[in-house]
């Protein structure tokens, strides 16, 4: 077996997910999920708006249509979100524990699993959205 090293991990990732220039799924995540996600969201989404400079309309309709696009303004509309859930702590590490305690739908399998995905993705941007993306992949494939 070829050994997964760091790096093979992140030429997988990079290929997966890094080259395509939006992701969509031709699934649909549970309305159920999708309003917890909302809810959750809700209080931050005009400020990350501005703070990421991420066309509103993305911002307001990406989980609806299941649309990511893998832009700089959009992965960083994701770090900010993250950030003010405190998903992402004051030293830029994912907080596990915030996310499996504030999101009902996340268990801690699920969520190790999206974060040894991201591990070696130094930009936070770009770990958010990888980050995110495997959680909406799999929950937009009901595993």
């Amino acid at each position: 077996l070829f050994p997964y090293t760091t790096l093979f991990r992140s030429v997988i990732l990079w290929l997966l997910f890094g080259i395509v220039s939006h992701i969509e799924c031709t699934e649909e995540v549970a309305p159920s999920i999708q309003s917890i996600w909302n809810n959750l969201t809700q209080p931050f989404i005009d400020e990350c708006i501005v703070e990421s400079q991420v066309e509103a309309h993305l911002a307001k309709s990406w989980l609806d249509d299941i649309d990511m696009p893998n832009i700089e303004s959009f992965r960083c509309f994701i770090k900010c979100l993250y950030k003010r859930l405190d998903f992402i702590d004051a030293e830029e590490n994912f907080n596990e524990d915030a996310i499996i305690n504030k999101v009902s739908y996340m268990n801690k399998e699920f969520t190790e699993m999206c974060l040894k995905y991201v591990e070696s993705e130094n930009d936070l941007c770009e770990k958010s959205y990888l980050y995110c993306y495997c959680v909406v992949y799999h929950l937009s494939h009901h595993i």
